[in-house]
């Protein structure tokens, strides 16, 4: 028997789509942070944090710009 997976939760999917996101529309913060909002509704904090973190990666983030 395979161990059980615990299914991803919305954010885990979105977070894991959201570096092709960027890629494909070449999103600003903006765009970025409305997508995720749209995916999964109210965000976090500790999720904002996790965007940002992958936004970084595509962007030179400047984290007072929202």
């Amino acid at each position: 028997m395979l161990g059980h997976v615990q299914p991803r939760t919305m954010f885990e999917s979105a977070l894991a789509a959201l570096p092709q996101f960027i890629l494909d529309t070449q999103a600003d913060w903006t765009m970025v942070r409305d997508w995720m909002e749209d995916q999964c509704g109210f965000l976090t904090d500790a999720q904002l944090e996790e965007v940002i973190e992958v936004f970084a990666e595509f962007e030179e983030f400047d984290p007072t710009a929202f």
